[in-house]
């Protein structure tokens, strides 16, 4: 229980930055894909979970730092090391994503691609 109340308390904090990463990964998915039908519109896309994630956490990280240090400038292995700790937990959790979706759409039997 103690987990998923972190969890909640976590995206409380940082669903607006997330939100904006989400809806721009959601555009380069529609735009990649294109929109053959209706489905295509559905707004759970491979790479707007894992832009919104990483991007929004990222984002979240330098503005907290930036606040911190009273809008000083941070140092550069500051970027990096949420570069790569966000960027690698967003990749992971775009892999458990499409699994997913994949698992799902051949166990129900319906068509995943509007998903990807």
């Amino acid at each position: 229980m103690f987990i998923i109340e972190k969890m909640l308390l976590v995206f409380l904090e940082r669903w607006k930055y997330m939100l904006v990463f989400y809806m721009f990964g959601y555009v380069i998915s529609v735009a990649q894909s294109g929109t053959p039908t209706w489905q295509y519109w559905i707004p759970l896309k491979n790479n707007a979970v894992g832009l919104g994630w990483g991007g929004g956490n990222i984002v979240y990280a330098v503005a907290k730092e930036r606040k911190k240090k009273g809008g000083g400038e941070i140092p550069i292995y500051f970027h990096y090391y949420n570069g790569i700790k966000y960027g690698f937990s967003a990749i992971l959790l775009t892999g458990i994503y499409a699994l997913l979706i994949s698992i799902a759409g051949a166990v129900f039997n319906f068509d995943s691609k509007p998903f990807h």
